[in-house]
């Protein structure tokens, strides 16, 4: 058949960035601390200490508690700090990520870096 062949249609691409939701779970409730009763004791009132440690634990007899040396409680102190110096840390980097992935108000500029989800056109 000799005829015409059909052009095609164009096509048009648009590329629009999309924004996907991405979960947040909540930050975990903030923990409560109990305060523990520290007793200094010393040869000068060890024999008080021991009444009041008998009264607390409700008998007579030989008392159970636990000793530290002040190097030992320094070593306690300095690894609490430790530790809340590394959950601040952790905190810091959960709460950045959750700005990078919160979707901007309706706005097609932002100052947010970029987390790979579409790159961002420079004019």
């Amino acid at each position: 058949m000799g005829g015409r062949r059909a052009t095609p249609n164009p096509v048009e691409i648009i590329s629009t960035p999309i924004q996907i939701e991405i979960y947040h779970p909540p930050l975990p409730k903030s923990i409560q601390l109990e305060r523990p009763d520290w007793y200094v004791v010393s040869e000068k009132n060890i024999d008080d200490f021991l009444a009041k440690l008998s009264k607390i634990q409700g008998f007579d007899g030989v008392p159970t508690f636990f000793a530290l040396t002040p190097q030992g409680y320094e070593k306690m102190s300095g690894n609490l700090q430790e530790m809340r110096r590394y959950i601040l840390e952790q905190k810091e980097i959960i709460v950045y990520y959750k700005t990078v992935t919160t979707p901007d108000e309706v706005s097609t500029e932002s100052s947010r870096p970029s987390i790979g989800l579409y790159p961002r056109d420079k004019e």
